[in-house]
């Protein structure tokens, strides 16, 4: 699996995290049942879980990938954190 895959699943993954917080809007707003938003809320949880499988296998059989995305995020986090500090809630 290349980095297209990787990039590809990414955006699957922000695509699903925006159809996820667009399917709660329109819950907050009356515009769907709570059974049609179950049904959807559970096809989007699905296609998540096989999302996140194939970053796994991807990462799986690239350890460096996993390595590199942890110090990104780690670095991110700890900026988060300072920020926090310097600027308050």
């Amino acid at each position: 699996m290349g980095e297209d895959e990787q990039r590809l699943s990414r955006a699957r993954r922000l695509a699903i995290s925006s159809a996820r917080r667009e399917l709660n809007n329109i819950m907050e707003h009356g515009l769907v049942s709570k059974p049609a938003y179950e049904a959807l809320r559970r096809k989007l949880v699905r296609r998540a879980e096989e999302v996140e499988s194939t970053i796994a296998e991807i990462y799986a059989q690239d350890e460096s990938r996993a390595a590199d995305e942890m110090l990104l995020a780690n670095k991110r986090l700890i900026a988060a954190e300072k920020r926090f500090y310097r600027e308050g809630p």
